[in-house]
């Protein structure tokens, strides 16, 4: 009876070490999908700083299906959110817009209120960017109310100045100013060069909409300045392109067409099509360099 017993003990000793050894194999092989999947997503964000959109949108997918293969939501909602970017990027402003929409399910299903806001924020920018900025400022104030809820300061500058953007396009401009002062204020005192540069373009924006042209100039320059210096190309690009919108209201034409040119080069190097497209558009528009040569 006790040798009965003791083959008993064996028996289960045994099974549960085989229990444990699957129950560790199952945790390596989830570990090594893991960590495939996040070096998808850093090889698609690489691919994104280095202006190549379309393969990032590739290896993108692929690290979506990774994650969700293994059921990681966070991991799933970081790729929609990458590839909402390189859809903007890449002139495709709908695709965008579902990937946006689909992470933002999923952050709601997660409870997760800081994505979420992040989430509001990045369906503003795509809705101005395709030309709904009534539906921008719907998401923008839905994201103000998400961060400040939570009281997470460091993004208070970067909503405030989409906020400047969208009532600037609905012509809200001292509610804009407003705004952009705000959001400068906590740019200089983290001393973040590359954040006041935006908020000077964005406030440029609007006193430009208020035809305050030569303070508008001034904000612009000085925005440029800062960019140049630390060769933030993508906010350069678009510093360019509101500056020949400024001159062409002041009917500076060759200055117009000098930034048009300027945002062309920029836009072909990081292949920004969607800024390409407009430009080359707002050149078309403008009078021909040589108007002898356009006669013959």
């Amino acid at each position: 009876m006790e040798r009965l017993r003791s083959q008993i003990v064996w028996v289960l000793i045994l099974l549960f070490m085989c229990d444990c050894s699957s129950v560790t194999q199952k945790r390596n092989e989830q570990e090594a999908k893991k960590a495939t999947a996040d070096s998808l997503m850093e090889r698609s964000y690489a691919l994104f700083d280095s202006c190549q959109y379309q393969e990032a949108i590739l290896v993108g997918k692929k690290a979506l299906k990774a994650y969700e293969a293994i059921k990681d939501s966070a991991g799933q909602s970081d790729c929609h959110s990458q590839l909402s970017f390189c859809y903007m990027r890449s002139d495709n402003i709908k695709s965008g817009i579902e990937h946006t929409l689909r992470g933002l399910r999923i952050d709601s299903l997660r409870n997760d209120r800081g994505r979420i806001g992040s989430d509001y924020s990045n369906l503003a920018s795509l809705y101005l960017t395709a030309n709904d900025p009534q539906r921008a400022l719907e998401f923008i104030h839905k994201a103000i109310e998400m961060e400040e809820s939570l009281g997470v300061p460091k993004k208070f500058s970067t909503r405030y100045g989409m906020a400047c953007e969208i009532l600037t396009h609905l012509d809200s401009t001292d509610l804009a100013l407003d705004y952009i002062q705000k959001a400068y204020s906590l740019d200089s005192a983290n001393n973040d060069t590359i954040s006041m540069a935006r908020r000077l373009s964005q406030k440029g924006d609007a006193l430009s909409v208020a035809n305050q042209y030569a303070k508008a100039e001034s904000a612009y320059k000085k925005s440029n300045i800062l960019l140049e210096a630390k060769n933030a190309l993508p906010s350069l690009c678009l510093n360019h392109k509101r500056l020949s919108i400024l001159y062409k209201k002041m009917n500076r034409k060759a200055d117009a067409r000098k930034h048009l040119d300027k945002c062309t080069d920029i836009a072909s190097h990081i292949d920004d099509k969607n800024i390409l497209k407009q430009t080359l558009k707002a050149l078309s528009a403008l009078e021909p360099k040589n108007p002898q040569t356009q006669k013959q």
